[in-house]
């Protein structure tokens, strides 16, 4: 998309009028989300109205900075700042213009790396486990598998197969200090964490088609609230569900992937799911893993992640690519038990895969207020912008640090976005401890 615009502004001429930028901005927006103009207003949010997520994102804001030759983060900020802010501040085609017309002047960035070619997947040995969970078995029953290479108990849940990692808590350094982590990263603390089995692998394509084939007929409003996109989204050719006569079934090769494409909901339904509980309260205990739960399991307890560290983790890292690149139905996906493992206690797709959605409202000063250094710390003031973490295959390699954060609206799917469970000794209650534990 980018490589056929041709810029209709200068940084050198006066400042446009602002309704020309608005309505400059409504023609990109309606070409990005393939629709009419006329159905846009300067109130829609591309992100939440449109779907415009992490495949698109990099193409849709470099067109608007070719566009209007500007640069649009502030020049103090990391480039891939901006991109972190159109999903966490949820900005509207008003926001952009607003914020196009302060950048006016400022000149087109020199963006290398964003758009590469995704690596072949490697050969693995790992056998796929997802395949071996049953519905139909009995929440919180775990089988137990000896010892994991990270010197951690092995465990598979029986309900869906996927293998688990028994921490046993205590003190984790998160967050960061210093020019190279962002300011929502800071400062570096200390967390006290209890127990909690956090999943080795991504939650898989089968795995949750067996989750909706489980809980029995769901209405259409539900299954559009978890995973379901409407009739004229342009992302459907992307989907990786599809029903064969009232059953939910992965779409052709790709029962191993990451699922994509649910939402926070959808994630946190299949969490109860998977560990007892019921998926339609929105109001009983999460079994997504809190942000410092995910961060301190894929440092490492009493760890302070390096750069050098995260250079040793995956040469996959950051591999991005511009969704114009793609065929219809085909995205650079891997099997969740394929790839190297990551980090001290050997994840699989934990960075450099898909996003990942985690418990937590997401809110910039999260690391820094008092609660921070609450025992099981989790952050609930974002205002419905939930965490995500780990990055993906689009975009910078900065965007995969295991520290890095950011968020989205709760109700967003996205074709970069999937998750993984925790589930902790308190949210788990009477269940603790688990059978096979």
């Amino acid at each position: 998309m980018t490589d056929r615009i041709k810029s209709k502004f200068s940084s050198t001429d006066p400042l446009p009028d602002h309704r020309r930028i608005e309505s400059e901005l409504i023609e990109i927006t309606a070409r990005m989300a393939g629709i009419p103009s006329s159905e846009l207003t300067l109130k829609t949010r591309p992100v939440i109205d449109l779907g415009i997520d992490s495949l698109d994102i990099i193409e849709y804001l470099s067109e608007i900075e070719n566009t209007f030759d500007v640069t649009l983060p502030d020049a103090e900020q990391a480039p891939e700042q901006i991109y972190k802010q159109a999903f966490t501040r949820a900005r509207s085609i008003e926001d952009l213009a607003e914020l196009v017309q302060l950048r006016f002047g400022s000149g087109r960035p020199q963006r290398t790396g964003w758009f590469q070619r995704t690596p072949p997947v490697a050969p693995c040995a790992e056998p796929f486990t997802q395949s071996r969970g049953s519905s139909i078995a009995e929440p919180g029953v775990y089988e137990r598998l000896g010892q994991h290479a990270s010197g951690h108990r092995l465990l598979r849940r029986s309900r869906d197969g996927m293998l688990c990692l028994l921490i046993p808590g205590g003190s984790a350094q998160i967050g960061g200090n210093g020019d190279h982590v962002g300011e929502d990263e800071k400062p570096l603390h200390s967390v006290q964490l209890s127990p909690y089995l956090f999943d080795l692998e991504l939650v898989s394509v089968a795995a949750y088609c067996r989750f909706l084939n489980a809980i029995g007929p769901l209405p259409e409003a539900t299954l559009e609230h978890w995973f379901e996109l409407a009739p004229g989204d342009r992302r459907r050719p992307h989907r990786t569900i599809q029903r064969e006569r009232g059953r939910f079934v992965p779409r052709p090769d790709t029962d191993t992937w990451p699922v994509i494409l649910v939402s926070w909901y959808g994630a946190r339904a299949y969490a109860a799911w998977a560990h007892g509980a019921d998926p339609l309260d929105e109001q009983g205990p999460c079994f997504l893993p809190s942000e410092a739960q995910w961060e301190a399991t894929t440092r490492g307890f009493g760890q302070e992640f390096t750069d050098s560290d995260f250079d040793k983790l995956a040469p996959r890292l950051g591999a991005g690519q511009a969704a114009q690149a793609l065929e219809t139905g085909e995205l650079p996906l891997r099997g969740v038990h394929q790839g190297e493992p990551q980090g001290p206690n050997g994840l699989r797709g934990a960075l450099g895969e898909v996003w990942q959605w985690c418990a937590d409202e997401y809110a910039p000063d999260a690391y820094a207020k008092h609660d921070a250094t609450a025992v099981d710390p989790i952050e609930l003031g974002g205002g419905g912008i939930r965490s995500e973490r780990g990055g993906s295959w689009v975009g910078s390699a900065a965007l995969c640090r295991p520290g890095y954060r950011r968020g989205r609206a709760a109700q967003t799917r996205g074709r970069c976005l999937g998750f993984r469970c925790a589930a902790s000794q308190p949210n788990l209650g009477a269940l603790w401890p688990l059978p096979g534990l």
